[in-house]
């Protein structure tokens, strides 16, 4: 009985032990996963809070950089208003307009042939009225060439006539202002009825290369005698690198597309730009984690109020967020 009861009282010892350490097995392997999965909620929870961060600080960024643009594109605009409005260009508008009617009367009575009396009369009246064309357009031309030299890098401008001539002013020279591109600015400034019209239009450079600019456009209306009649168009070209290049930052690329969706002004590489616009972008929403071309990106919006226009900011992700990662 002795011998038995040695014998079995090591084997039951040793179950009692295996059991322990089973238990003992599974309470480590369940601290260790409660370990892990509350590190990844503290991980998420960092992450989330920093991401929160990220967006106020980004937003910020681009908020200054989308008011700083707009300001440069308001001084434009003013300048727009105070040629259309000032004094001497008002004053050789409306000569230019009397000219033009005078020529198109004599000429229509020349058609019908009613003042072949007072032919030599009538030929010097057409003269002193294509005179008066020629010095108004010379003046206005001063006085934009006059505005464009104050606007603060301005590429160019135009003076558009009621007939739709079009004249050089500042800068001009460098470009071909393509037909098809010029109907549809002047249609949209004629839309806004004296107000500022805005657009990209696709221009053509001397040497033949095309090159994307941002318009600002308005009409002049006579204000003699209230009559508001038109008198012709100006038109700014503002290149948008330049509007841009204050307020790029080192590490981030800047995105502005129009009302339109046409691209304003793009810092991204091709094949990242590709990407960016191949994608939808989900509106409402704070902010973005993006992959481009292989690589992932923290991305952040604004709309303008005032054009319309959506700006982004596109900022590397692991940069920003790598000392969370180094956590993990």
């Amino acid at each position: 009985m002795k011998t038995t009861l040695n014998g079995k009282l090591p084997e039951f010892l040793r179950k009692i032990n295996r059991s322990i350490t089973r238990k003992i097995l599974c309470l480590i392997v369940l601290s260790i996963g409660a370990s892990f999965l509350v590190s990844l909620i503290v991980i998420k929870k960092i992450e989330n809070s920093y991401s929160n961060y990220v967006y106020e600080t980004k937003t910020d960024l681009l908020n200054s950089s989308m008011a700083g643009i707009e300001d440069k594109l308001l001084a434009y605009e003013n300048s727009t208003y105070q040629f259309i409005t000032g004094s001497r260009v008002q004053q050789f508008a409306s000569q230019l307009r009397e000219a033009y009617e005078t020529i198109d009367q004599v000429e229509e009575l020349m058609r019908r042939g009613e003042i072949m009396e007072d032919l030599p009369a009538v030929l010097a009246k057409k003269s002193r009225a294509v005179q008066m064309r020629t010095d108004s357009l010379v003046e206005i031309l001063k006085q934009l060439d006059t505005f464009l030299a104050s606007a603060h890098k301005t590429e160019a401008g135009y003076f558009v006539d009621q007939t739709n001539k079009l004249y050089k002013g500042y800068g001009a020279s460098k470009y071909v202002f393509p037909e098809e591109e010029l109907a549809r600015v002047l249609d949209g400034a004629a839309q806004k009825r004296g107000s500022a019209y805005y657009s990209l239009v696709e221009m053509q450079t001397a040497n033949g290369e095309q090159k994307k600019e941002i318009v600002i456009a308005r009409i002049i209306r006579e204000k003699k005698n209230l009559s508001m009649r038109y008198c012709g168009t100006v038109i700014y070209l503002v290149a948008p690198e330049e509007l841009a290049a204050s307020f790029l930052m080192e590490h981030d690329d800047l995105v502005i597309v129009d009302a339109d969706k046409n691209v304003i002004f793009s810092s991204l590489d091709e094949a990242r730009q590709a990407d960016f616009f191949g994608r939808a972008h989900q509106a409402g929403k704070k902010y973005e984690m993006m992959d481009l071309n292989g690589e992932k990106y923290f991305v952040t919006s604004l709309t303008s109020p005032g054009l319309g226009w959506q700006y982004y900011n596109v900022s590397d992700y692991y940069r920003l967020f790598a000392f969370i990662h180094n956590l993990d």
